[in-house]
Formats: C-alpha cells, structure tokens, sequence
C-alpha cells in the first residue's frame, strides 16, 4: 500500500460527510453545497512525483489500465462538471464523482 493511503481516504471520507452535514444546515438560506471528487486527471502532477519518464509511464499505464473509460480526464471535464452544478438548482449533498467510471 501507498504511504499515506489511510490518511488520504480517511481525509476524502470527512470532506464527503461535511459536505452533507453543510448542505442541510446552509439549505433553509438556499445555499447549496456539492463537490467535485474528480480521478485520475491529465495534470502536470506525474511529472512532479521525482520519477524517471520511464516510471511515469509505468505509473500512468497502471493507473489507465484501472479506468473504464481507458484514459486520463481532461481538466476542462471537471470544470464542466463544476458549471453543471452551476445550472443544477435542487441540486446539494452531493459528491460529483467525475473519475470515467472507476467509482461505477
């Protein structure tokens, strides 16, 4: 396992409750809460983990080989996931999984 991994999801676990508990307190003034829990994304964030191109690619084609969609999301994806909660008025307490069906 990956350094870190527990607290990783233990930290994703507490943003999801806290955002459901947020959007039921703040609904009665009409604010909604939602989030964005975007997967593997296409980011500059692999070139900056200090490994070789050889091993990014490892890295890269293991995490490609777990999407169902068989590639890495677009950063434009999310924010069209983030404007279409914009548009989604009875939309709150939600988590927008935006991941090309890894979580399905």
């Amino acid at each position: 396992m990956a350094p870190n991994v527990g607290l990783y999801a233990a930290s994703k676990g507490a943003v999801e409750g806290f955002t459901r508990s947020l959007a039921l307190e703040l609904a009665p003034r009409n604010i909604r809460i939602n989030v964005i829990s975007p997967g593997a994304i296409d980011t500059p964030m692999f070139t900056k983990m200090g490994l070789t191109e050889e091993q990014q690619k490892m890295v890269a084609d293991h995490h490609i080989a777990s999407i169902p969609l068989k590639r890495f999301g677009a950063p434009a994806e999310v924010a069209e996931a983030v404007l279409a909660q914009i548009e989604c008025s009875y939309v709150t307490g939600s988590i927008w999984t935006v991941d090309g069906g890894v979580d399905a």
